[in-house]
Formats: C-alpha cells, sequence, structure tokens
C-alpha cells in the first residue's frame, strides 16, 4: 500500500485544522463535513500565536482571501496585521516604527556617525575601507545590527565632537569608543609622530600645545632644521 503525505489544512467553513493528501484529493473536515480540498483551499496553517518577531508579539489569527494574517501588537503599542509568511521570513519586524525612527533619525548627526563607520568596516567600495575593514576593523555585532543600541550605548553627541576609537587598532565597540574632538582624535592617530623631550613622551600635537606653538612650526624645526626636540620647542626668536 502506498504511503500518501499528508499536510495540514484549515477548513473554510468552521476553522478548524485537518489532514489533507498532498495529491489534490478532497475530503470532508471530521468537525462539519464541509469539503476540504488541498488544491482549492489555503495555504498550510502554522500556528504562531504568542510568538515575537522582531518587535511584534503574535496575538490572533485571521483568514482574509484564503491567506493567514496575524493581529500583532508592537512594543510600541500599536496594532498590526501582518500575513504569516512575513513575521516567519523576518520580512516586518514592527509595525513601521522603526522605519520611521530611521528616516526622522537619518540626518541626526549620530547616525551619520554610525553609518560611515558601518560603510568604512564593511562596504568595499568605501573610500576609507582600506584603513578599516581591509585591516580587519570590525563593528561589534551589537552595533552592526541595530543603530538604536549604537545610540543606547554612545549617547547623543556632543556638539563639535566626533566618534573616535580609544585604541586605534582596535574595533568599534561601546568600551573602545567615545566622542572626541578633532583635537583628540589627532593625538591617537597610530601613525602620529610621538617625541621624547624633558623625560616625557607627547604627540607632536601634543607638545605643540604644551609651548603654545604651531604644529606646523614644531613640526618644520624637527624635521626639516634637525633641531632636537628641546630646542625646538624652548627656542625664542630674539
Amino acid at each position: 500500500m502506498i504511503k500518501r503525505s499528508l499536510i495540514l489544512r484549515v477548513c473554510p467553513n468552521c476553522k478548524k485544522e485537518d489532514l489533507v493528501r498532498k495529491d489534490g484529493v478532497g475530503k470532508y473536515c471530521r468537525s462539519c463535513r464541509a469539503k476540504i480540498n488541498s488544491k482549492n483551499n489555503i495555504g498550510q496553517y502554522i500556528d504562531i500565536k504568542g510568538k515575537k518577531f522582531g518587535r511584534l508579539f503574535v496575538q490572533e489569527v485571521y483568514c482574509l482571501n484564503k491567506s493567514y494574517y496575524w493581529k500583532c501588537l508592537c512594543d510600541c503599542g500599536n496594532i498590526v496585521i501582518v500575513h504569516g509568511n512575513k513575521l516567519r521570513s523576518g520580512k516586518t519586524k514592527s509595525c513601521g516604527c522603526i522605519t520611521k525612527a530611521k528616516n526622522g533619525l537619518s540626518k541626526s548627526p549620530e547616525y551619520r556617525s554610525w553609518k560611515p563607520m558601518i560603510q568604512r568596516c564593511y562596504d568595499t567600495k568605501a573610500r576609507s575601507y582600506k584603513n578599516y575593514g581591509a585591516r580587519g576593523i570590525k563593528v561589534c555585532d551589537r552595533w552592526k545590527e541595530s543603530f538604536f543600541n549604537f545610540l543606547e550605548d554612545m549617547g547623543n553627541r556632543p556638539q563639535g565632537k566626533s566618534l573616535d576609537r580609544i585604541d586605534p587598532l582596535g574595533d568599534y565597540e561601546p568600551k573602545n569608543c567615545r566622542w572626541a574632538t578633532s583635537k583628540e582624535q589627532g593625538n591617537n592617530k597610530r601613525n602620529n609622530l610621538i617625541l621624547e623631550a624633558f623625560g616625557r613622551k607627547q604627540t607632536l600635537q601634543q607638545w605643540a600645545d604644551e609651548y603654545n606653538m604651531t604644529w606646523s612650526l614644531l613640526r618644520q624645526r624637527i624635521m626639516r632644521e634637525n633641531w632636537t626636540v628641546e630646542k625646538a620647542l624652548t627656542y625664542k626668536r630674539k
């Protein structure tokens, strides 16, 4: 005897589940005796009530136009009706609030720091990819997956500051990132010129700031005129 495979269907009359042969042969619902046909009836019923997909909590099922739709409660409080396939495939993760929030925040300074961070680490066509992604620098999974996680960890970007890695050889992650001024970032570059003078080591920019002189003048005295660091810092023209 040939064993025929069965699929789960829902009776269009009483909405109760029943098994139907995949070869299209119809049968009657054992509950209400209505005829069920695996070719003409609605698609396979997968119960996802009580599950959560993204920000949507599934509450109730509806049968509309021979398809299943689910009533979902979003984390933001809105109610939305979504096709089951879109929930299971991950195409729909919210009532639309995520997209609206992204559109509203896309012009924010925080988003303008987050987006380029992702691009220079993973977009091979990005101009600065060679200095980041090509060197193995990555973005932690928490930030890579969600801008909102990045915003939660870093907070609002202070005016005059931008995203900076504390360890220039490390990855983008909460413990290795800060909002920093351009001068702070300049002092933190991996190719900085470190100078030793008076028993201390500092970057060229830090020495220039300490002795109230320009970065270019100090560099010229040391690199072009071959002065010692001490002389370059303390020399005063008559």
